[in-house]
């Protein structure tokens, strides 16, 4: 990458029992973007920053574990360091107009620990992390920035009340609110449902964000295998599910073009796709 003209940060995650680093990546074209003037590859740990130009951040998940016995209290509980997720932002100029733009990456939590048979509320460890994203761009980027977020949400489109924050327990019927900022509106045409994050800056200005394939996927309506037209960001021999985004200021920025995301035809990887996921590309234009 760095042959082809490209800078990267590795945003490293917490659990430190792997032989090899670990984390979240971003790679941006050194000759489009500045990040306050660091080049080449760098690593940053959890919980720690660059210039102030770029944050990793800790997303301290909180979970409510399956009871065990019917007599046994609810209760919230902070997940173990090497079990947490982190969330990587970097602040980048973008050369020719001067305009920033903020670039978070997150891979949410997985199912195996935030589903029904290890959580009470399933989805709420997921629900909690966009909370915390939340909190953490209104501390961070400026009125005048603009604001991409893109990854592994490991949530299904069609699965919106995690994006809600609305979980309903399993064993005591009662509802978990968490507060992610997110609101479903009627769509237009043949995007019938919207689901937006209403976030803000600093100073409490604010900020709404889109889903860039959200007129594709339609919040799983969309969703399927070649041979119905559906479309997919992962496929292998159990599921062909949305589970990746990107979602964008919406005032600031405007997406002009879209990669391919039909549904391939046979479960992945195979010869020609070395994951069970689809590489998921927006390009964007700044609006002012």
């Amino acid at each position: 990458m760095t042959a082809a003209g490209f800078d990267h940060l590795l945003f490293a995650e917490q659990d430190k029992s792997r032989s090899e680093p670990s984390g979240l990546g971003l790679f941006f074209k050194k000759d489009v973007f500045d990040l306050e003037g660091v080049t080449g590859a760098m690593q940053l740990d959890c919980c720690s920053s660059l210039n102030d130009a770029a944050y990793n951040v800790d997303l301290l998940e909180k979970w409510h574990r399956c009871p065990q016995s019917p007599n046994e209290p609810l209760s919230a509980e902070e997940m173990a360091p090497a079990d947490r997720r982190n969330a990587g932002f970097a602040r980048l100029r973008h050369r020719s107009t001067q305009q920033v733009v903020w670039v978070a990456v997150v891979h949410l939590m997985t199912t195996s620990r935030d589903g029904p048979k290890t959580n009470e509320f399933p989805g709420e460890v997921r629900a909690g992390e966009m909370a915390k994203i939340r909190e953490t761009v209104a501390s961070f980027v400026s009125p005048d920035e603009a604001f991409i977020l893109a990854g592994d949400f490991n949530t299904e489109a069609k699965d919106t009340y995690v994006f809600e924050g609305q979980l309903k327990g399993q064993s005591s019927g009662r509802m978990l609110e968490v507060q992610t900022g997110m609101v479903t509106i009627p769509g237009e045409g043949e995007v019938q449902l919207s689901c937006r994050f209403q976030w803000q800056r600093q100073g409490a200005q604010n900020m709404e964000l889109r889903e860039a394939f959200e007129s594709r996927h339609l919040w799983g309506s969309g969703v399927g295998p070649a041979e119905k037209g559906g479309v997919c960001t992962s496929m292998n021999a159990e599921r062909t599910a949305w589970i990746d985004y990107i979602w964008y200021s919406h005032s600031l920025l405007r997406p002009v073009a879209l990669s391919d995301v039909c549904a391939p035809s046979q479960p992945i990887p195979d010869r020609d796709h070395g994951s069970d996921h689809l590489p998921v590309m927006a390009r964007f234009e700044f609006l002012v």
